[in-house]
């Protein structure tokens, strides 16, 4: 919830809170939010790109992209780099990285998460990759993100599910609209 007063590291402080260790793009593991952990906080992020994705990119014949990818992947990052458990200093100043001029140029309000940037950086990493498996090798490389995808991703196995869905309120606003199709545009 942002903090509606004063600099925008007072307004955003979920913006620290956010930061990614640029560890979690290569190891497999569950890295959760930064200075939030210790009063309970459960937001649990990864960016890790997989290396089955990673090393074909790496081969790939217009793997100069990699460059265009590193950018939303560094900004990602955040204001400030955080690795291996701890803000990075230097001078006893924290080591600030590009997303923090981003926020000096632009309202907070624009980008509070920047992991969010990060995923165009990721999907390019996977077009690449993708396109560096030829059809041989196709069902192989399938076959090998599985298992990654199972063994080593942070994501937990078995996918959790919600509890159920109080629809009372979907149920409230479809009796009070007799004519849902009449709104917009039509159904097909």
């Amino acid at each position: 919830i942002p903090r509606q007063s004063g600099t925008w590291q007072e307004r955003f402080w979920a913006l620290e809170h956010n930061a990614v260790d640029p560890l979690s793009f290569l190891v497999p593991g569950n890295f959760q939010s930064v200075d939030l952990a210790a009063l309970g906080e459960s937001f649990r992020h990864s960016s890790y790109l997989g290396w089955l994705v990673l090393v074909p990119a790496c081969l790939a014949p217009r793997r100069r992209l990699l460059w265009v990818a590193a950018v939303p992947l560094v900004l990602s990052l955040g204001p400030y780099l955080w690795c291996g458990g701890g803000w990075v200093e230097l001078a006893g100043t924290r080591l600030a990285l590009p997303y923090r001029l981003l926020l000096e140029v632009m309202p907070a309000e624009a980008i509070a998460h920047p992991q969010r940037i990060g995923f165009l950086g990721m999907a390019l990493v996977a077009a690449l990759g993708a396109s560096a498996v030829g059809e041989r090798r196709a069902p192989w490389v399938a076959g090998g993100l599985l298992i990654e995808l199972l063994v080593l991703s942070p994501a937990p196995w078995p996918v959790a599910k919600t509890g159920a869905l109080d629809t009372s309120y979907a149920e409230f606003i479809a009796a009070a609209e007799p004519n849902p199709a009449g709104r917009g545009a039509p159904l097909v």
